[in-house]
């Protein structure tokens, strides 16, 4: 025993987490389209709900939805910038209901719509 607690009372070591996060990470990103819930979360690695939220406030700033949903501008990015799908195709890709939802989202995130980001790429080339 360490000062008095039994093992499955001790704080958790920061490889533990390391890992916990890595897991999680590794799990949301190869899930971008249909991100399992945070009780689904819960239940694939057997801790809280709020663990798993204050493990990404602590190391992302974010909740688990805004990470999940950063996740997917990234790739939207991606896309846009490596590929010659077209903006339904990416749409579809990551799991938007409509194009139109999606040009929302990406405009929110990088401040143009996925088209106009896409010319200003292939203009700089």
């Amino acid at each position: 025993m360490i000062s008095g607690k039994t093992p499955s009372q001790r704080p958790s070591t920061t490889a533990e987490t390391s890992m916990l996060i890595h897991a999680l990470q590794k799990t949301l990103d190869a899930n971008l389209v249909s991100p399992p819930s945070q009780k689904e979360l819960c239940d694939m690695f057997k801790i809280s709900r709020r663990k798993i939220m204050n493990i990404f406030q602590r190391n992302f700033g974010l909740s688990v939805s805004s990470y999940n949903r950063l996740q997917r501008m990234y790739r939207a990015e991606y896309l846009l910038k490596t590929t010659a799908l077209t903006i339904d195709g990416i749409a579809t890709d990551l799991g938007f209901s409509s194009p139109a939802n999606f040009s929302t989202a990406f405009k929110a995130y990088a401040g143009v719509a996925p088209g106009k980001f896409r010319q200003a790429i292939e203009k700089n080339k």
